[in-house]
């Protein structure tokens, strides 16, 4: 769970004027003086706590995403951190994006942070969902508390998913010691979601609309005191009780039919030999690196370990103009096999586009026209694995399925046959 980092804000008062003449104009004066110490970026101890959160995660060589409710919050986050922090750390560049902002504008501001050695992407919840951003950022800090939840969780499954280079997320959360929203969203939401996910080990999302959560936090604020405590009154509390008892039985809903529905006979060493079936099948890292290779010194290129192990450096010869666009911005490039190895370097899996696009290329001089010296159909090997000269045959064979309407499968065979007196006994 993200920990969290609470703050004070300056006093917000409000004053109702009904003076004239001098008198009038000394209480307006004292509340433009209020006014300005209340948007003062300088007195704002929320940005303080956010921009001395951010640095430390920026000198850990962290890339964060700070995620804000408001378009305006935002915009003014992201300024304020552009001030802050620019003249600290060389090549940062930060930026704002939100619902104001088409979904291209979008993709281009957050695909030119890449660019630069530190960036940090200031963002509305219009990236909360549908987006994945594992592979540019790895922070995740909430500085705004979302009255939901599950919003939480989908801010930090922007980054913290599948792909993943970093072996650790790190996720910070602020909030207002002497915020009272803050506090009644801490308590009617926020923790009563930890407290479910650590009693019966799963997360639930909030069982009630908008309105109804609203309705706690509003209860839970005016039931309060300034010392932070509740009223003891009859009827307080009891939109947050309804809340968080109806949130209990979806819990225990949720929890029984996981147990109805698991599967207690899949043994985690039947998974693991289903895995090494399937990368024999379909390649595993190591047969990526070994294909990489071959095909680039093919080509007239190389792919050549790196003082890092695990990191090589590839030049892909003459496939250079094929992956111009699709692969790094230029090569030669830093690669690797394994995310973990180094997160700076490019990974390259069975799946991705350079991979995609060679193997394309290799299929294409094979299966061409005119024969190319190095991408044969056919070869011969000398072996020990047979007693005579043995034919092995890689044949696709497609089926064709006539029901209500017609489909097809294919399957890959690898045939092997000898025949004695054949021009294969010489």
């Amino acid at each position: 769970m993200p920990t969290t980092s609470p703050t004070s804000h300056p006093e917000h008062t409000s004053t109702t004027l009904a003076l004239n003449g001098p008198t009038k104009r000394r209480a307006l004066a004292e509340f433009a003086r209020k006014a300005r110490a209340i948007v003062d970026a300088e007195a704002d101890n929320k940005l303080h706590e956010a921009v001395k959160a951010i640095r430390a995660l920026l000198r850990d060589g962290y890339q964060p995403i700070v995620f804000c409710h408001f378009i305006p919050t935002a915009k003014y986050v992201a300024l304020e951190l552009k001030r802050r922090l620019t003249d600290e750390f060389a090549d940062l560049e930060i930026t704002a994006v939100t619902g104001d902002d088409p979904d291209e504008v979008r993709r281009k501001r957050i695909d030119d942070l890449q660019a630069h050695k530190h960036h940090v992407l200031v963002a509305t919840d219009c990236l909360s969902q549908g987006i994945n951003l594992q592979d540019k950022f790895d922070a995740v800090v909430h500085y705004d508390l979302p009255w939901n939840p599950n919003r939480l969780e989908q801010r930090e499954g922007r980054v913290d998913r599948f792909g993943q280079p970093k072996p650790k997320v790190r996720c910070v959360t602020i909030w207002g010691r002497d915020n009272e929203i803050d506090q009644a969203v801490l308590d009617v939401l926020v923790r009563k979601a930890e407290k479910i996910r650590r009693d019966l080990g799963i997360a639930v999302p909030v069982p009630a609309d908008a309105a109804q959560v609203m309705e706690a936090v509003v209860e839970n604020v005016l039931f309060r005191r300034p010392t932070g405590k509740q009223l003891a009154l009859g009827l307080a509390g009891q939109g947050v009780s309804r809340l968080h008892e109806e949130w209990d039985r979806s819990a225990q809903r949720e929890k029984e039919n996981r147990a109805y529905y698991k599967h207690p006979e899949i043994k985690p060493e039947e998974v693991a030999a289903d895995l090494e079936i399937n990368d024999e099948v379909l390649g595993d890292p190591d047969a990526v690196r070994r294909f990489m290779m071959e095909v680039s010194q093919r080509l007239n290129g190389s792919l050549a370990p790196e003082k890092r192990e695990g990191v090589f450096i590839l030049n892909p010869g003459d496939l250079v103009q094929r992956l111009n666009g699709i692969g790094p911005d230029r090569f030669p490039a830093r690669v690797t096999f394994d995310r973990l190895k180094d997160p700076d370097a490019i990974y390259l899996g069975r799946a991705h586009p350079v991979v995609e696009e060679t193997c394309h290329v290799v299929l294409g001089k094979a299966f061409g026209h005119t024969a190319e010296p190095y991408f044969a159909r056919a070869g011969a090997n000398f072996t020990s694995s047979v007693e005579r000269r043995t034919a092995l045959l890689l044949m696709r064979i497609r089926y064709i399925i006539r029901e209500t309407v017609e489909e097809f499968a294919e399957e890959i065979v690898l045939a092997a046959f000898e025949q004695q007196g054949s021009p294969f006994d010489g």
